[in-house]
């Protein structure tokens, strides 16, 4: 998956979701996800891939998130919405070109997010629900992609 240099996201249409699933993806970080947009928003956190639910991701969602800030790492974050509040949690860190699996197992109470192999675990407490769609990659907050970024993903 590659986010376009000056886009926010690739193009795709939205999956929806129909009962509570786990999703899970392999994903490995390139190269091309070390970048400098200037110290304002260089810890803003880009997403990776989530659930939304009704009426919008704005209002009710779970995400991974990431950001890049200096080395060989990238920061893994659990990134959610929550009656239109939205919040954020640094999970850890994970090197550039290594391959982890990257787990959401949703419930009625809540979602538990892991990153396989790196033990890293989390419980967002946003409750599941049956209907949503799920979200994909976005770069930024306020800022585009600066170069394309590309990011291996593969679901499991």
């Amino acid at each position: 998956m590659t986010i376009s240099q000056g886009t926010h996201a690739p193009f795709r249409w939205p999956a929806l979701i129909t009962t509570m699933q786990v999703i899970r993806y392999d994903i490995m970080f390139t190269h091309t996800c070390r970048y400098d947009i200037g110290k304002e928003d260089q810890g803003d956190i880009n997403k990776l891939f989530g659930i939304g639910y009704w009426p919008h991701h704005s209002y009710q969602s779970v995400r991974f998130g990431w950001n890049y800030l200096s080395g060989d790492n990238i920061n893994i974050h659990a990134y959610w919405y929550m009656d239109g509040a939205r919040y954020s949690k640094y999970l850890g860190s994970v090197k550039i070109g290594m391959r982890h699996t990257y787990v959401i197992m949703p419930s009625e109470k809540s979602h538990n997010l892991q990153v396989i192999g790196r033990g890293i675990a989390y419980t967002v407490p946003v409750p599941g629900s049956r209907y949503g769609y799920h979200l994909g990659p976005y770069f930024g907050g306020n800022q585009v992609a600066p170069h394309d970024v590309t990011i291996y993903m593969d679901k499991l």
